[in-house]
């Protein structure tokens, strides 16, 4: 018999064990998605063009197109899922810059460029696709890559292969760039919850419905742009590539012709048209449910199945993940837990000890911590409503469950103050005579010109509105700055907010599961657990709403550098944030009424809870 010892399996932590299970569901989806976001690519890349251009390809061709046409769809419509699943596993914060031109720069953060670059290799890419197969089926269409006439460029391309090309890539990118602007590209948690091939169904009816973001919306824009691009082209094209080849020599062997007038028609726009909406029936419906795929709730009773934790201790273990995608489902799963009665019931009865109740509440008040930390910082201003210190704690157990001292910032020295008291102990030496009488005279100087130029700018204005020419093109002018700044202002607070509060839906979802089982604690809870719990769930839910009130005063002083609509934005963002707080107090107040005054709170939260309640 052998006596040699065999190697000790390593446990596995129950939290990897969780996130693997996380994983393994999101790519099952994930792997469900890209299937039929092949089958549909392939389906649209021939038989779109095959109805509105007559393709009639030979058996042998149909079927070796069919089997190229995985490749085009992993060279287009599957970068451009990648892409937009980074945003929604891990959504980016766009810089907020203090003025209206920084905050349109700061658009193009490296990852918005990243992502419309994926969208602009791809819709190049299946240009080149569209257009070789055209010109293979139909060589009369003249859109092959190369039109070389004269033996000395040999190399020469076909401006009618190009004008396609450019002309999707622009259309594609712009969508891209649209869906930045507008938002369109992120997270996107569920409201209520349903079943999941239901959502699906909704989602792809909503894309073949007749609405804006529906697919007839977006074939109508691809026919305004295709008018637009063509008059454009054809109109500055001999300009635009004159100049191009000569200050790029290195194109004159591939585009000197281009510069000359050409053999364009105008009969390119419709073979434009069809390119663009073959792109949008191959891509649109991937786009239109990747939200949902990633994000609708994950089959939680399948995990608890397969682990040796109850369902309860499942999700506690799971709010301590590390991975914020994850964490957002775990919450979506405790909420339904939370508005379960029975499930509910089942968490007051624990009689363990500690109590389940309190275990939940402490992992709910860490989480929520960690967005007041974040919410705190970006206001710059001290959020506690108290001056009174941190209060001594024994363990992180009665830390965050007893005293919520995870909400009470540390006090720290300000930064001038060595400065202050070592520095500029003593007066300051007087500035000489001469000095002083000469930056008076300068400051005078200055005024008066201000002052003149002032007087004489509305004079000036009503002029130059007067003229014929100028007055129509200052007009255009004031009404795109006015809008642009408009924006700015709107986008800035945003983003502001959005620095301070990344997770907002989350924050909304943990003050609701506190409210909800403190306010069915009132009926429910037989043990009274909540009652050890409760001042510390409303002091965490005041310290949030000062926070979120804080940042907007901070952000109201920044706002009018930026444009003269930020101000209001800031305070209607800033207001949001603040009545997730207030609507959680509002619930627990009303539910518990005049009892709450058994409880002991902190001189600044009790006055906060009043002016909340009155």
């Amino acid at each position: 018999m052998s006596t040699k010892l065999q190697p000790v399996k390593a446990s596995v932590l129950p939290l990897v064990r969780i996130d693997a299970h996380y994983r393994k569901a999101l790519s099952f989806r994930w792997q469900e998605l890209v299937i039929r976001a092949c089958i549909v690519t392939a389906v649209a890349f021939l038989l779109v063009p095959g109805v509105l251009l007559g393709w009639r390809p030979s058996l042998l061709t149909f079927f070796g197109l069919l089997l190229l046409t995985p490749i085009l769809y992993l060279v287009t419509t599957h970068i451009i899922l990648r892409s937009r699943r980074s945003w929604i596993e891990s959504p980016p914060l766009l810089p907020a810059s203090s003025s209206a031109l920084s905050v349109w720069f700061g658009t193009f953060a490296p990852r918005v460029v990243a992502l419309l670059g994926t969208h602009v290799l791809a819709a190049i890419l299946f240009a080149l696709a569209f257009s070789s197969v055209q010109n293979l089926l139909r060589p009369s269409s003249g859109l092959g890559w190369s039109s070389a006439t004269t033996p000395r460029y040999p190399w020469h391309w076909n401006e009618r292969l190009w004008f396609l090309v450019f002309g999707n890539t622009v259309f594609i990118g712009l969508l891209a760039l649209r869906d930045v602007l507008a938002r369109n590209i992120g997270p996107k948690w569920p409201q209520k919850r349903a079943a999941f091939p239901m959502v699906i169904q909704q989602a792809l009816a909503r894309l073949f419905s007749v609405g804006e973001s529906s697919l007839i919306a977006e074939i109508a824009n691809a026919a305004q742009f295709t008018a637009v691009y063509t008059v454009l082209y054809f109109t500055f094209r001999r300009p635009v590539w004159r100049m191009a080849v000569t200050y790029l020599p290195f194109l004159r062997p591939f585009a000197i012709n281009f510069a000359k007038k050409g053999s364009l028609s105008w009969g390119l726009a419709y073979y434009l048209l069809v390119l663009q909406i073959t792109a949008l029936f191959a891509v649109q419906p991937a786009l239109a449910v990747v939200n949902d795929y990633l994000c609708q709730p994950l089959p939680f009773s399948s995990f608890t199945r397969k682990s040796p934790l109850s369902a309860d201790k499942y999700l506690l273990t799971a709010l301590e993940s590390t991975n914020q995608f994850y964490l957002n489902h775990t919450v979506i799963e405790l909420q339904r837990v939370a508005h379960t009665v029975k499930r509910r019931k089942e968490i007051f009865a624990d009689t363990s000890r500690p109590a389940l109740v309190h275990d939940l509440f402490r992992a709910i008040l860490l989480i929520l911590g960690d967005s007041y930390t974040t919410l705190a910082a970006k206001g710059r201003k001290s959020t506690s409503p108290t001056t009174a210190p941190a209060r001594p704690v024994q363990d992180s157990h009665s830390m965050a469950v007893k005293s919520a001292d995870i909400f009470r910032p540390v006090s720290k020295p300000g930064a001038l103050e060595g400065f202050v008291s070592t520095v500029l102990k003593g007066k300051p030496a007087p500035t000489p005579e001469p000095v002083r009488t000469a930056l008076k005279r300068a400051h005078e100087a200055e005024v008066a010109v201000a002052k003149k130029v002032e007087a004489d700018a509305p004079a000036l204005e009503r002029a130059v509105d007067r003229t014929p020419f100028l007055g129509p093109v200052i007009a255009v002018i004031k009404l795109v700055r006015g809008g642009f700044n408009d924006w700015a202002g709107r986008e800035w607070s945003r983003r502001s907010v959005a620095a301070a509060v990344p997770e907002p839906d989350r924050l909304e979802r943990l003050v609701d599961i506190l409210a909800t089982f403190c306010v069915a604690a009132y009926d429910e809870d037989e043990y009274g657990h909540i009652q050890a719990v409760l001042p510390s769930t409303l002091e965490a839910l005041v310290r949030v709403r000062s926070a979120a009130l804080d940042l907007g005063a901070d952000l109201t002083n920044t706002a009018p550098k930026v444009s003269s609509s930020a101000p209001e934005a800031v305070r209607a963002d800033c207001a949001a944030v603040a009545a997730i707080a207030e609507k959680g107090i509002r619930r627990i107040a009303d539910r518990f009424g005049p009892t709450l005054t058994a409880f002991r709170f902190p001189a600044g939260i009790a006055t906060a809870l009043t002016e909340v309640c009155k």
